[in-house]
């Protein structure tokens, strides 16, 4: 029961994950009269950060990125979960700045800053690519039985340039080198088991960033 009489009406606090509406609000009574005031609040969105690999689309695990609020001093670093996401939840609307911090070993770093704009009332998925860092697999099998050769000893050797060492096939028959440079590579059996000829064919493998490149010998 208000008088007649002009009254300013402000929210002062929202229900929680809702923006506050501060605006002021001038309302009049008259004698007689309910009078209605509609105040409309907006829900906090979510901002989901997907990381996956450029060449597959899997998610990243253990990717730390950083998050900015555009114009703010404060930031929070997050770091995605083993499907590559991470979830921020009921955060301000504006635009954010994402920056990579650190990558797992089998990836290269994205030093590219991403913007992206959180509006009210909508949840917001942003993805980022990351290349995956080049690597070579051997693969040595029998050729009738089809059954890996392990003890087998490849050199490999940058075409036109320096040789990389000699490598020994595992259990599986296979020889990998992660993380090596994006080349032109020239495969060679130097030793092989009792009782097996050596494969004199020499191969090569190209060798290219985001990729494993598999080379297979009988």
């Amino acid at each position: 029961h208000l008088q007649e009489d002009w009254y300013t009406v402000q929210e002062i606090r929202s229900p929680t994950n809702y923006i506050l509406d501060d605006q002021i609000h001038n309302i009049q009574t008259r004698a007689g009269e309910t009078t209605v005031l509609r105040i409309n609040n907006h829900r906090m969105p979510d901002l989901t950060i997907r990381k996956v690999d450029e060449q597959t689309g899997k998610g990243i695990e253990g990717v730390t990125l950083r998050v900015t609020k555009e114009g703010a001093k404060e930031y929070q670093d997050v770091t995605t979960g083993p499907d590559g996401v991470f979830v921020l939840e009921h955060i301000e609307p504006g635009w954010y700045i994402i920056t990579e911090q650190r990558v797992p070993e089998t990836h290269i770093l994205d030093q590219t800053p991403h913007y992206i704009e959180v509006k009210p009332d909508q949840d917001t998925v942003i993805v980022i690519k990351n290349k995956a860092k080049p690597s070579l697999r051997i693969i040595k099998t029998d050729s009738v039985t089809k059954q890996p050769m392990q003890g087998i000893t490849f050199e490999i050797s940058i075409k036109q340039g320096k040789s990389l060492g000699e490598f020994l096939t595992d259990a599986n028959g296979e020889i990998f080198l992660p993380n090596i440079e994006p080349e032109l590579y020239v495969l060679r059996e130097v030793k092989t088991l009792d009782g097996y000829l050596i494969d004199t064919q020499t191969k090569e493998a190209l060798v290219e960033w985001g990729k494993t490149t598999e080379v297979e010998f009988t």
